[in-house]
């Protein structure tokens, strides 16, 4: 792999919030294993994660009805690349989103999880291997803009600016050893890394009080707040 230089970008302010929705059955999962979940960057719903774009030849081994033995060697390194990058993402946002309730929220027992840059930097093990790279996903416009090409993780901190209202933050490891699962969990300190816990706005009130109940049989000391957002509005 080449060198990680201007890969990773991260935010100006090392204490920029940021937020992780989840469903109910995800957040219970990081609190038994106190684990966060990577999943490989080929099974997220995005089928352009990791695509260098259109003027990415990497990606087009055939030309006509032949095929180059240069791009299919080429074609079968990055798919190899692909098979073994592994993501996490977070949304950088300094207020609570109501956009990314209902992007990433499939039911009313969604929950968020506020943090900060520099405390998701901090959770995981000092000597991690493989390592946790974070930074800042950029934006492009695929039709008319060109991906760096220096370094073979650049696609997977890039994404389509369609995608640029998400303003994600993204974990990623790179593990050839990996390649063959959909996803790997990597243990945090659960402790260090959430803030504060945020019950979807739509939840009725028995879900705030099972979450308050969970953080204490797991012995976490996080305030959990009923988001507000879709409160009836006061005139």
């Amino acid at each position: 792999m080449s060198e990680f230089k201007n890969v990773f970008i991260q935010p100006e302010n090392v204490n920029a919030t940021i937020w992780k929705f989840l469903d109910f059955t995800k957040f219970l999962s990081l609190l038994e294993t106190r684990s966060l979940y990577f999943a490989r960057s080929d099974m997220l719903p995005d089928p352009h994660e990791g695509i260098y774009g259109k003027f990415g030849k990497i990606h087009r081994p055939v030309i006509g009805s032949a095929v180059d033995p240069g791009r299919q060697r080429l074609y079968d390194n990055y798919k190899k690349i692909r098979e073994s990058v592994f993501l996490n993402c977070w949304h950088e946002n300094e207020h609570e989103s109501a956009a990314m309730w209902d992007l990433y929220l499939k039911s009313n027992e969604g929950i968020a999880i506020r943090s900060t840059f520099g405390k998701l930097i901090g959770c995981f093990e000092n000597d991690h291997r493989p390592a946790v790279h974070i930074g800042r996903v950029r934006y492009l416009d695929y039709q008319k803009e060109k991906l760096p090409d220096d370094n073979e993780l650049y696609p997977f901190m890039y994404k389509r600016k369609s995608f640029a209202h998400e303003n994600e933050i993204r974990a990623l490891i790179y593990d050839e050893k990996e390649a063959e699962k959909s996803g790997i969990f990597i243990p945090v300190d659960v402790t260090r890394l959430i803030e504060k816990i945020y019950v979807a706005p739509t939840a009725e009130s028995w879900i705030h009080d099972l979450v308050v109940s969970l953080t204490k049989k797991y012995e976490l000391n996080i305030e959990v707040i009923k988001s507000r957002l879709f409160d009836d509005p006061v005139f």
